[in-house]
């Protein structure tokens, strides 16, 4: 009688566990989807300080407190033990992508 081999730690059919595969991309998803949830509501709200910069007068482009949101992103990105970098690159392009919205 021949016995079923037993699964790797990699393996992705292994299902008793609640670490396996497909149980941590199914949080990634999750995860992922928070995020892009995040970003929409960040984007209204940018959207939001544009038009009151706009019934201020204030110019949209504004660097010192650009330079000061990406202090405090290096800052966390640390304390969470994220490499500070990347996040600083993804926060250069949330940040664009506010600026177009505040337009």
């Amino acid at each position: 009688m021949l016995s079923e081999p037993t699964p790797s730690c990699g393996d992705a059919t292994r299902d008793d566990t609640p670490n396996d595969l497909a149980t941590l991309r199914a949080e990634i998803v999750r995860v992922d989807d928070a995020m892009l949830d995040l970003l929409a509501r960040r984007q209204e709200l940018a959207r939001r300080v544009g038009v009151a910069k706009r019934a201020a007068g204030v110019p949209i482009a504004d660097p010192a407190r650009e330079a000061a949101v990406m202090r405090r992103i290096a800052e966390r990105a640390r304390e969470v033990q994220v490499p500070t970098e990347p996040a600083r690159e993804l926060f250069r392009r949330i940040i664009a992508m506010a600026r177009d919205a505040q337009r």
